[in-house]
């Protein structure tokens, strides 16, 4: 089996591969006009769930990545349907993206979310993935913000 925290750091880089490097302008673009007649919101989800189940590297936790890919779609459907986009509405499409990872991390574990978190604080090899969660947050945005303002 994986280590616990390993099994989180991977479902996140599974998630960033899939929203950021991996999917195409056009896909955002088709779903935003289309919602739910979009078939990219499918390659999309389908995409998610399969990074989902090569991070877990196990068949047996196909249920898990197949819910990843479709709360996935469902958030993204929900977010399309925004009249502009706002960097609140990208904020809050990553977060619950992330809480449903949190969750499917849960699962895996087959102990309660909070337990997972107490692991987290105590294993010394988890904590460069908490503060890098952290930093990832909201300092990063500062930091942009600064350097992107003129």
């Amino acid at each position: 089996m994986i280590p616990l925290p390993d099994v989180l750091l991977r479902l996140l880089i599974a998630h960033v591969l899939g929203d950021f490097l991996f999917q195409p302008k056009r896909w955002v673009d088709e779903r935003n006009q289309k919602h739910l007649r979009s078939p990219s919101l499918y390659f999309h989800g389908m995409l998610h769930g399969a990074l989902a189940l090569v991070a877990l590297w196990d068949l047996s936790w196909w249920p898990v990545a197949l819910c990843i890919g479709i709360t996935h779609m469902a958030i993204d459907v929900l977010k399309s349907y925004q009249a502009r986009s706002s960097a609140k509405w990208f904020v809050l499409d990553q977060v619950l993206h992330v809480v449903v990872i949190f969750v499917a991390w849960s699962v895996v574990a087959g102990i309660a979310l909070i337990e997972l978190f107490d692991t987290l604080w105590i294993d010394r090899r988890a904590l460069p993935i908490v503060l890098g969660i952290l930093l990832l947050s909201r300092p990063v945005s500062f930091f942009i913000a600064v350097f992107a303002s003129r």
